[in-house]
């Protein structure tokens, strides 16, 4: 079994280098400062400087450092309600728009892969639902019935046709997304910046941000070694939030993503494992999900219970998954293996709360974080910049804490442990 370590994730082992950024030092004025440097913020940036906004952007670490450069990769689009869910929640206007703009998700990701001339490995080969029981097959069926309904390009799968498309017999059917790819995360998110950064957003590697506080009739974010001040502040920490802004990180539900990454297949068992070379994700209590990367290996995904280091448990229990649908592929050798954190909240959406006249928080990708945060810094881009776009905007959110947050995390755990163990004796989700 691998030793999990950032350092050690596939991702980082195969992304190109990221664009050469300073570390802020002295005061800049932007109308606009970023406060994170992954998927939300460098997409926020780029967008307001294409539409004219002078940006200052202030990542903590490294660009992707969270959990843009520590997950899965799959390009999932969507949202995770239904229309009538979010039509009793919002309303019937916005219920279209957002699932409107989640349909759009994925494509918007693609989109800029190409307008940008991304080097990040996009493959757009779907993504497949798979179904583990048949009560989960029926979530599945009424899922792709709304989704047909809107036009959208997915197909049913049998249990012969998504064992053909996925090679593992485990599953008694599913959905084919075809809207969805798979990409290096890492690569993609250094290349954003990059984009931002040509389209003359300031970009400011290690240095995260200390305090945050009015200015004037703006807001100061100071640094170890300086300041941005600006009129609108976006904070786009995710799972990372720290006590920046009080309470704010108590708004969601951390969760750990583990992964696991083999060694390059062989041609054989490449033709075997995920033939179709789509995205998968299953239905289980603790999902697994998975997909081939450009090079052939197979890189499997689960929840672990907290924190940037899988448990061995973790680790067993993903190869493990990995064995039981592919058998074929006997003593692989595991070559990489990390984890990250995301941030989940207690209704499945992505939340955008303005938390003070001039800064805007927006938190909640809830696994969707590629396409979704993506597009969310699209919307807060439209948003400060006058709002142009009817089409990219999303209701606002009251932030409140979560109920019993501190006691979260220990239960957290426990649950882990016991569906972890339901799974391995066979229990439907």
């Amino acid at each position: 079994m691998v030793e999990a370590t950032h350092e050690g994730s596939l991702w980082s082992r195969t992304a190109p280098p990221g664009p050469d950024l300073p570390s802020l030092a002295g005061e800049v004025r932007a109308d606009v400062v970023i406060v994170g440097g992954g998927f939300l913020g460098v997409s926020a940036a780029l967008h307001l400087a294409e539409a004219g906004a002078s940006v200052a952007l202030l990542e903590a670490g490294e660009i992707g450092g969270g959990a843009s450069g520590r997950n899965g990769g799959q390009v999932i689009p969507g949202i995770k309600k239904t229309r009538a869910e979010l039509a009793a929640k919002f309303g019937a206007d916005w219920a279209d728009r957002i699932v409107a703009l989640g349909d759009g998700a994925a494509g918007r990701v693609c989109d800029l892969v190409a307008r940008h001339a991304i080097a990040c490995d996009l493959e757009r080969n779907g993504w497949i639902r798979a179904a583990h029981a048949d009560a989960a097959m029926r979530d599945v069926e009424a899922m792709a019935r709304e989704l047909l309904a809107r036009g959208q390009d997915v197909e049913l799968l049998s249990r012969g046709e998504i064992a053909a498309r996925s090679g593992t017999a485990v599953y008694v059917g599913g959905m084919h997304d075809r809207r969805a790819a798979g990409i290096n995360p890492l690569a993609y998110v250094r290349g954003l910046a990059a984009a931002a950064q040509r389209a003359g957003a300031r970009v400011f590697a290690r240095s995260p941000a200390r305090s945050l506080e009015r200015a004037g009739g703006g807001w100061k974010v100071a640094t170890p070694a300086g300041s941005a001040v600006a009129g609108q502040v976006v904070l786009a920490t995710g799972a990372y939030t720290d006590a920046l802004w009080p309470g704010l990180a108590r708004s969601f539900v951390a969760v750990q993503s583990a992964q696991v990454a083999s060694q390059p297949l062989g041609d054989n068992l490449r033709k075997a494992v995920l033939p179709s070379r789509a995205v998968l994700s299953d239905t289980r209590k603790l999902a697994n999900y998975y997909r081939l990367d450009v090079e052939g290996r197979l890189v499997m995904g689960g929840r672990g219970p907290l924190g940037d280091a899988p448990e061995p448990s973790t680790l067993v229990a993903l190869e493990r998954a990995a064995q039981e649908r592919f058998p074929m592929l006997g003593e692989v050798r595991w070559e990489h293996a990390w984890a990250g954190r995301i941030d989940m909240t207690l209704d499945s959406l992505p939340h955008l709360g303005v938390v003070a006249p001039g800064v805007t928080a927006l938190l909640g990708f809830n696994g969707r974080g590629i396409a979704l945060a993506t597009t969310m810094g699209a919307v807060v881009a439209n948003r400060l910049s006058g709002g142009r776009d009817p089409a990219l905007d999303f209701p606002e959110t009251r932030l409140a804490p979560v109920p019993f947050h501190s006691l979260r995390a220990p239960a957290l755990r426990v649950a882990v442990a016991w569906y972890r163990l339901r799974d391995a004796l066979g229990y439907a989700g």
